[in-house]
């Protein structure tokens, strides 16, 4: 799924309407033919939402390689009206980062802004972050290898992005001021999880929610009273690779009891076959 398109919901864009982009997919022989199929599908799937627009693919031409959500964020207020969408693309200047990785990045900034412009985003609510080459080198071939966000919360390894200092301070300042919510924002060092561990567990492709229902033994669940008492409300669900390291497991602990983040619990799942 996260393959398969990029999705702007209507409150984000300024035609009012839903914009859906299946990926094209032609970094990888092996998928590319998906992207007519995955159009199909999301036609049929949306045809009866009005105001929903589901494209073709970009160009199949290698400066717009799309890869779809597996490189984009949406960060958003508590009502989730108010959206700032984030796209991370791997490509620079020529070549460098394939002759010092050794790897293609799979999406470029090209795409990622004819994306934007396509799905009619607010300029001042897009922003757009480079993949380290480090990261890539490290295996991460999509940017959810190594960062994660919901609403108001983005969490990434110190090497996830180069470059993108400005950006991110734009991002931080612009969602402040126009939610009136502070972006809270974890970096995670690399003498705390390694990019080889970071990419071993695949603890960044974890999943951030908010249950509906508040249990009151979440703080324990997470190690502790203390995630309640300072209002922590989201859960993360990791893949049990990160239970079975017991580095990774101690660092999760020690992340869901800092006192600067809304996490308040941990639940572990098999993915084997993913992770496979």
């Amino acid at each position: 799924a996260a393959n398969a398109a990029t999705v702007s919901p209507a409150v984000d864009t300024t035609d009012g309407r839903m914009h859906i982009t299946p990926a094209n997919l032609i970094s990888s022989w092996h998928r590319a033919t998906e992207a007519q199929e995955r159009r199909q599908t999301l036609q049929s799937m949306f045809a009866q939402v009005s105001n929903c627009a589901v494209h073709a693919s970009l160009p199949a031409v290698l400066p717009l390689r799309d890869e779809g959500a597996a490189n984009h964020m949406r960060l958003c207020d508590a009502s989730g009206q108010i959206g700032f969408h984030v796209f991370v693309y791997g490509d620079g200047a020529g070549d460098e980062t394939f002759r010092s990785t050794g790897f293609f990045p799979r999406q470029s900034r090209a795409a990622c802004e004819a994306i934007a412009r396509r799905h009619t985003l607010h300029p001042a609510r897009t922003f757009f972050l480079r993949q380290h080459p480090q990261a890539i080198a490290a295996g991460v071939f999509h940017n959810d290898v190594i960062a994660t966000s919901h609403q108001h919360y983005f969490i990434h390894h110190e090497r996830a992005f180069i470059d993108s200092q400005a950006e991110l301070e734009r991002l931080t300042d612009s969602f402040h001021s126009v939610t009136g919510t502070k972006l809270l924002r974890t970096v995670v060092a690399d003498d705390e999880l390694s990019l080889e561990e970071a990419v071993g567990s695949y603890f960044f492709n974890s999943q951030i929610v908010v249950p509906q229902l508040q249990s009151s033994t979440a703080g324990a669940a997470a190690g502790g009273a203390s995630s309640a008492d300072r209002g922590a409300c989201m859960v993360l669900i990791c893949p049990r690779q990160c239970e079975q390291s017991e580095h990774v497991r101690q660092w999760i602990e020690r992340l869901i009891a800092a006192p600067d983040n809304p996490l308040a619990a941990v639940h572990y799942v098999d993915l084997q076959q993913s992770m496979a």
